[in-house]
């Protein structure tokens, strides 16, 4: 048996149709999903039917210092699955100053760029090495 340790700080959010049985304590998935979320200090919030068949299937996941408000699951009638809603306790970031640098489309040569592209020692060397090319 293999332990993992999560040292993450980051708020973590996985939502989405899982198809595995949460609500059923017996089954082998949920056990296995449940062990997964334990090791990593997550937490799963759906607990109400989320599918037409009576299971929850549908789930939403955060990191157990964050609990997702007014979580309301929603028979649309029009698929096999309900729409889960939720809000997260979360503050908008302050806007962030950004250097945006571009390149000027308008003024790029494609001939200039192929001709470079051929000539370049990733197009002329025979070497198969990965690392070579990457660098």
């Amino acid at each position: 048996m293999t332990t993992a340790v999560s040292t993450s700080s980051c708020k973590t959010i996985i939502v989405g149709d899982f198809n595995i049985h949460v609500d059923v304590a017996t089954d082998s998935n949920a056990v296995r999903l449940r062990d997964v979320l334990s090791d990593h200090s997550l937490h799963q919030h759906a607990s109400q039917s989320t599918h037409d068949r009576g299971h929850v299937l549908d789930l939403v996941i955060t990191s157990e210092d964050t609990t997702p408000l007014s979580l309301a699951v929603t028979d649309l009638l029009t698929s096999d699955h309900c729409l889960v809603t939720f809000c997260l306790p979360f503050t908008k970031p302050s806007a962030l100053q950004t250097k945006y640098t571009c390149r000027r489309c308008a003024n790029f040569d494609i001939d200039e760029f192929d001709r470079e592209l051929a000539a370049s020692e990733l197009a002329t060397t025979d070497s198969l090495d990965v690392n070579y090319l990457f660098e």
